[in-house]
Order: structure tokens, then C-alpha cells, then sequence
């Protein structure tokens, strides 16, 4: 894997099936909160993959939080191997719409 994005949510198991009749099967441990790895480097949507998760949690925000999900429960993340220089860039649409919804963007670099 060279880079991914995920949407994590922390939940307890009770929780975690609520959000998955919300947002779909979790993709991660059945043990543990629900995420999905929704989007990788090869997929055609990668280039989209943030305003992709976007979208599905400004839809979703409100039943979630019925279920006592609340923003900082939830974090998009972004998971990036590389090789040489690294840098990112982030438009200001994305991080004003990330912020009006609370949720934390989490980067994890590390070298190839």
C-alpha cells in the first residue's frame, strides 16, 4: 500500500452497528470501532476522497449524532508512504467544511 484514506469512528459495539446501518459494513476489526478504507492510491475516486467523505458524513451527521456519535468521535485519515520529498496541500473549501462539521483530519507519513 502507498497511501489510503480512511473514515474512523470510534463507537462501542453497540454503536458500531448502528453506524452500520447507517454508513455500511465496517471494514476493520469486528473487535474494534468501525472504519473503512474506503479509497486507495489505485482507485479511481482517490483523487476525489476527501470531498468524498465529506458529503457522505454532511448527509449522515445528523443520524449519527441520534445514535450519541458525536464529531470528535470521527476523524478522516490519511495514510501516506513515500519516497523523497513529502508535502500536502489542502484547499481552503475542504478544511472550512471539515471544520463547520468538527471532524479531525489525521496524517500518517512514513518512508518507503
Amino acid at each position: 500500500m502507498g497511501s489510503c484514506y480512511e473514515l474512523r469512528i470510534s463507537s462501542d459495539s453497540d454503536q458500531k452497528i448502528a453506524i452500520e446501518s447507517i454508513l455500511g459494513k465496517s471494514d476493520g476489526d469486528p473487535d474494534f470501532s468501525w472504519w473503512r478504507m474506503v479509497i486507495e492510491e489505485d482507485a479511481p475516486l482517490f483523487n476525489e476522497a476527501l470531498p468524498h467523505f465529506l458529503n457522505l458524513l454532511e448527509h449522515q451527521i445528523d443520524e449519527l449524532t441520534l445514535i450519541g456519535i458525536s464529531a470528535d468521535l470521527i476523524s478522516i485519515w490519511y495514510l501516506y508512504a513515500y519516497e523523497g520529498q513529502c508535502n500536502m496541500e489542502f484547499g481552503p473549501d475542504f478544511t472550512r467544511r471539515l471544520g463547520k462539521l468538527g471532524v479531525s483530519l489525521c496524517i500518517s507519513c512514513w518512508e518507503k
